[in-house]
């Protein structure tokens, strides 16, 4: 499947934490479809969801107000969100307006799982 169009369920990890493939490119165009992916994995029970971004070159502002507002529900549950593989012009983008805190990034979807899998909120 392309990921231009919508977001994808990786593998599950053996610590059956989400692994979702974003789109290519998360604009106002592609983040409906991947609201809706996202709404279902947010509803779910687990410590939370990682978010693949290898392959992502773009992040619309909508793209952006949307990976915030999961970020804050998952947060409000005790629950994490965790971004892995950003490339480095949106790894330095989110760091420039102050999302790393709430939207933590790894450069591994390893190191992202684990993240997740031992938060304590």
């Amino acid at each position: 499947m392309s990921r231009a169009g919508s977001a994808t369920l990786g593998p599950m990890l053996p610590s059956s934490i989400p692994v979702v493939h974003v789109p290519a490119e998360l604009t106002d165009d592609t983040v409906v479809a991947f609201e809706t992916v996202m709404a279902e994995y947010v509803s779910a029970a687990g410590p939370g969801v990682v978010l693949d971004l290898e392959g992502v070159s773009f992040i619309s502002s909508a793209g952006l107000g949307c990976l915030v507002k999961f970020g804050m529900r998952l947060d409000g549950n005790g629950r994490r969100l965790a971004l892995a593989r950003p490339d480095s012009h949106i790894e330095r983008s989110l760091r420039l307006i102050g999302l790393e805190s709430k939207l933590p990034m790894f450069p591994s979807v390893s190191a992202a799982t684990t993240h997740v899998a031992t938060f304590r909120g």
